[in-house]
């Protein structure tokens, strides 16, 4: 979509700064570099070391709205296409902030379920730790330590967190 919005603004009034500024926007977007660097022994450890991606939900959505702002001020940007024109581009904008939002909402839900299983699991007084040690005691008391029953289950091993 940005590549797409890079080429229509081509055709349209839009300054050349504009443009350029929009470029970077989309290198940005896309995680690439718009200049590449040069390969010198003095900056080879620099670039290994250095990342432009700013993939992340979050990154992605603050430079689309970078863009659209961008368009915005210029005012010279008005292509009919409905997905490429302001109005288009601001209602994608609002359909990626709410998919943040609702992503950082069940994220939290998740660290909090996740956390409400793992002191289930391992924490609680009848956690499944406990029980399933109970159960290989229950196994080796009843059917012995040399029984078929228990050499199927001595070799299991119930480690806490």
């Amino acid at each position: 979509l940005c590549t797409r919005i890079i080429n229509t603004m081509g055709s349209t009034n839009v300054s050349q700064k504009t443009i350029d500024d929009a470029k970077t926007i989309n290198a940005k977007i896309q995680g690439t570099r718009i200049k590449k660097k040069s390969e010198t022994e003095e900056n080879k450890e620099e670039a290994k070391s250095v990342s432009v991606s700013r993939q992340s939900y979050d990154s992605f959505y603050e430079n689309f709205k970078a863009l659209n702002n961008l368009l915005q001020q210029d005012g010279n940007y008005n292509p009919t296409e409905t997905d490429l024109n302001i109005a288009g581009l601001t209602t994608k904008e609002t359909e990626m902030a709410d998919a943040n939002k609702n992503i950082a909402i069940q994220a939290n839900d998740l660290a909090t379920k996740r956390t409400a299983r793992n002191k289930q699991f391992y924490l609680d007084e009848n956690c499944l730790i406990v029980v399933a040690r109970g159960v290989k005691k229950y196994i080796r008391g009843k059917y012995g330590v040399t029984s078929p029953q228990f050499a199927q289950i001595k070799n299991l091993k119930f480690t806490s967190l």
